[in-house]
């Protein structure tokens, strides 16, 4: 059987035969902000036009609520919220808190993006830049 050039590309891409191609991929180390203690880590992953996050957080105050959100730009230089709809981070006794949520906002592609996570006045206590897997 002959694989006309169309075909073959198709096949390469995974769209043939039933392939999984994997999806895109976004991680940031999320730093401290001013005298802030809060880190952790995001993920952000493609789910066709809408996004997967996984955040996680620790060293923030117990039995506390904290915003975050996916913002273009620079944690020197952040644009605004990109999409909505994200759950709070509730702060377990410990420090720590985790969320997962598949939401109706645009993977990262192109350009620079961070998440960022909020205190409870609304100032930033956490930042990291989302870089793709794999660069």
């Amino acid at each position: 059987m002959a694989w006309t050039k169309p075909a073959t590309a198709l096949l390469a891409a995974g769209v043939l035969a039933g392939a999984v191609v994997p999806a895109a991929k976004w991680r940031a180390i999320l730093e401290p902000v001013a005298d802030s203690r809060v880190r952790g880590g995001a993920t952000a992953e493609a789910k066709g036009e809408s996004t997967h996050f996984i955040i996680s957080i620790r060293d923030g105050a117990p039995n506390s609520s904290l915003t975050w959100h996916m913002h273009s730009g620079t944690c020197s230089s952040p644009g605004g919220v990109v999409g909505s709809g994200y759950p709070a981070l509730r702060v377990g006794p410990g420090g720590t808190a985790q969320a997962a949520i598949t939401l109706a906002v645009s993977p990262p592609t192109g350009g620079s993006h961070i998440i960022q996570v909020h205190g409870s006045g609304g100032d930033v206590v956490s930042c990291g830049e989302l870089k793709q897997v794999g660069e």
